[in-house]
């Protein structure tokens, strides 16, 4: 009996637990959204094979192997909605594959190419960019042009001219020629290029079509109304101007030429906090996270006491694997009045979990649940590490408590009917597993772990009767294979 609980067990733990990876990969499923994190999950394929050989393993060995497949790291989210580098590794291997064996077709390479972007390898990105028909596609030949931007040094001279030169090898419209080429050129004399900037875009009767173009005269707009408001000369920033004109470069992702002429603006005006906060953001949205720190950093040695910027530099310091000051940081943001504090106690949690501070860890996770507005995933994960280290009775409130947000949750009531096999309640365990099979019939590992409960309970019947169900559900899955075992096992008895 002791050996198919423990059958039950893994099986259960790694259903919950996989849904929920997966459900974050569903709900993240557009490749082309903005960052990422580094994590270590495995693919399904690799879990379902390995979960058939756990049930001769030591439960403190299987218990282990657990905690280290099932970590938090997907859990963390980002200044943006991400995906992160594995999920897209993994879209990538898929990509590749396919891209190989359909003669390098350009809408995979297109493909390819926003991934790498994502991942912050740029030269990889123009690599596949490259492969494309790009005459076809205006959208191409900016995509192409700022992963070469985004991989340049463009404070070199000469390699701004390489970059003119790429920009013009593409045969851009007018307008667009005009703005990438003016754009560098801001790089050589803001000066001139804020008056061919102003000439180009306010000459008589233009009509300007590109949004880049139509940002920047937002900013020359912005200045001009500003300058007509202040109610004398004195009130007037000189640097105000230039700081709207470079913002419409950020704004149009410009990032590499932002944050130079930021920069300049610095070295005359070094306490300017928008200008630091905006180069940090830069330096985040390009991957260069030690970059954003020391901008940060910088803004916070002015102000001490901004619970953004302090929130900011706890997330840094996390991706930079500076666990106890991200910690100090995620602490600050929270006696602030940070919000919303979901986000700084998941980010605290995975720090925890890096350090192997457990205790505090389920301290955080049990604040989570009993206190926030939480998502299901959060208290997924705090359930199963309460029961993973031993904490069942709290793991069963915790529950309890997702029951009273969740209703109709099957996962919860997977969780209350381990938490119930573990005290050997068999028939609460019952009990709960026959409601999660109410809400999801259909489920072919929900009648998979009945049968193993029913051998747990001794009725080999009754499981043969849910085995059955389970191979009728996925007659040509892992499920229904491991099922087709079980009833061959059993009839041979």
């Amino acid at each position: 009996m002791k050996k198919y609980l423990l059958i039950f067990l893994v099986i259960l733990s790694f259903f919950v637990i996989w849904g929920i990876i997966i459900n974050e990969f569903i709900l993240n499923d557009d490749i082309i959204i903005t960052k990422k994190e580094t994590i270590n999950s495995p693919s399904k394929n690799q879990e379902i094979s390995k979960s058939n050989s756990w049930g001769e393993e030591k439960t403190e060995d299987k218990m282990k192997e657990l905690r280290d497949k099932f970590a938090i790291r997907w859990l963390i989210i980002e200044w943006e909605s991400y995906l992160n580098n594995d999920q897209y590794a993994l879209a990538l291997k898929k990509f590749l594959q396919a891209f190989k064996s359909t003669n390098e077709d350009p809408i995979i390479a297109e493909q390819i190419g926003d991934i790498y972007m994502k991942m912050n390898k740029y030269m990889l990105a123009y690599k596949y960019y490259k492969k494309i028909p790009w005459e076809l596609s205006p959208e191409i030949k900016d995509k192409i042009i700022f992963s070469y931007l985004y991989n340049a040094e463009l404070k070199d001279k000469w390699k701004r001219e390489d970059a003119k030169k790429e920009i013009l090898s593409l045969e851009l419209d007018e307008e667009k020629k005009f703005y990438y080429i003016s754009s560098l050129e801001c790089l050589d004399d803001f000066h001139s290029c804020k008056t061919n900037l102003s000439n180009y875009i306010f000459a008589e009767n233009k009509e300007l079509k590109i949004d880049e173009l139509k940002n920047i005269k937002m900013a020359f707009d912005s200045y001009r109304t500003y300058k007509a408001t202040a109610q004398n000369t004195q009130l007037e920033d000189i640097y105000y101007k230039d700081a709207l004109i470079v913002w419409a470069f950020f704004k149009n992702k410009m990032f590499p030429i932002s944050v130079l002429l930021w920069k300049d603006i610095l070295k005359e005006k070094e306490d300017y906090k928008p200008i630091l906060k905006l180069i940090a953001q830069s330096y985040f949205e390009l991957g260069n996270m030690q970059g954003s720190k020391i901008y940060l950093g910088l803004y916070n040695k002015i102000e001490k006491d901004n619970k953004e910027i302090i929130y900011m530099l706890g997330v840094i310091n996390l991706k930079l694997h500076e666990y106890i000051l991200s910690n100090i940081f995620l602490n600050k943001a929270l006696e602030l009045g940070y919000e919303p504090k979901t986000n700084v106690k998941r980010r605290l949690i995975y720090n925890y979990f890096e350090l192997a501070q457990i205790e505090n860890m389920l301290k955080e996770f049990e604040s989570l649940v009993r206190n926030e507005a939480v998502e299901k995933e959060d208290i997924y994960l705090s359930i199963y590490y309460h029961i993973v280290y031993n904490k069942k009775d709290t793991a069963l409130e915790l529950a309890k408590i997702g029951l009273q947000k969740f209703p109709d949750d099957a996962n919860i009531y997977a969780y209350m009917g381990w938490i119930y096999k573990d005290k050997n309640e068999l028939e609460k365990a019952s009990e709960n597993l026959k409601k999660w099979l109410e809400i999801d019939p259909q489920n072919a590992l929900s009648n998979l772990n009945m049968g193993y409960l029913e051998i747990a309970k001794g009725e080999e019947k009754k499981a043969i009767v849910y085995f059955k169900k389970t191979i009728k559900k996925d007659k040509e899955g892992e499920f229904g294979k491991q099922a087709l075992r079980e009833i061959n096992r059993i009839s041979q008895k």
